[in-house]
């Protein structure tokens, strides 16, 4: 089995009158009997981090820690940005959790600088389904009231393309400390990396969020610990064109030179926990 989420945690989707209480437990009860169907009765349980390789560690003795790669041959050439408007994008979850909380200050400093230009990679598209509608009537209602441009999800397989495609001069991960974002990987750096885009992440107090874990990850991205902090690392890249490609050449050279599946001292990870079994 592997996974790379808790299944024991509330993900921080925001209730409303369709997300009720009882629905998400509803829904936690599922998630509850799918770990321990497959995650106790798995050989081995793999996942990204030791983090969350401590939750499966409680019902399977046999734990194994992958760590995030990429793939070079998936990802498109890097385009830039040429006109002289900062974009600042936002992708993923945090925009359909209540991780919206942690971005608010960011985004209301900003969606009317006209230095800048806010970008949303997030939510399924509007419209698509009466579900999606329900569950994500307040999300849908917060991000039309600010002045943001806003793009749906892409599907797996032209995510890479759609993201190099807004022409981002940065992405920004503001999170709330919470056990389920505890739980997250440096997915979304390395993601961001291979496309030259300067990442900055959520620093948490303790300082082992999962952009700070691993210190030479640290060492590519810039970090913040709370909404004035991200202001700051904003106006460090909006100031400095020059430290902005620098860091995406930097943190792209380091992705593929440590995090590439087709290096034997990654893809042999793989190989030498299924010989365990």
């Amino acid at each position: 089995m592997d996974n790379d989420d808790t299944l024991k945690e509330d993900n921080g989707f925001k209730f409303n009158e369709y997300m009720n209480e009882k629905r998400v437990e509803r829904g936690m009860e599922v998630m509850d009997r799918a770990l321990d169907r497959f995650a106790v009765e798995a050989d081995m349980v793999t996942c990204a981090t030791d983090f969350l390789k401590r939750e499966y560690e409680e019902v399977n003795d046999k734990v194994v820690v992958l760590p995030n790669c990429v793939d070079p041959f998936y990802y498109p050439k890097p385009l830039r940005n040429e006109t002289e408007i900062i974009r600042i994008g936002i992708t993923g979850s945090v925009g359909i959790t209540n991780d919206i909380e942690a971005l608010k200050p960011i985004i209301h400093y900003y969606q009317n600088d006209k230095r800048v230009r806010l970008v949303l990679l997030s939510t399924p598209p509007r419209g698509q389904d009466d579900i999606y509608k329900e569950l994500y009537s307040e999300q849908y209602a917060y991000w039309s009231s600010v002045n943001i441009e806003w793009h749906p999800f892409a599907r797996v397989d032209e995510y890479y393309k759609k993201l190099n495609d807004l022409r981002l001069d940065m992405v920004i991960i503001p999170r709330f400390d919470s056990y389920f974002n505890r739980c997250k990987s440096n997915l979304k750096f390395l993601e961001n990396s291979v496309l030259e885009i300067p990442t900055i992440g959520q620093s948490f107090s303790t300082k082992d969020s999962p952009y700070e874990v691993n210190p030479e990850d640290a060492k590519h991205l810039l970090l913040a610990e709370n909404s004035e902090e991200f202001i700051t690392q904003i106006e460090k890249l909006i100031a400095d064109k020059e430290l902005r490609l620098r860091m995406g050449r930097e943190a792209r050279d380091y992705v593929l030179g440590n995090y590439n599946i087709n290096d034997a001292k990654n893809y042999l990870k793989w190989v030498e926990a299924y010989k365990q079994i």
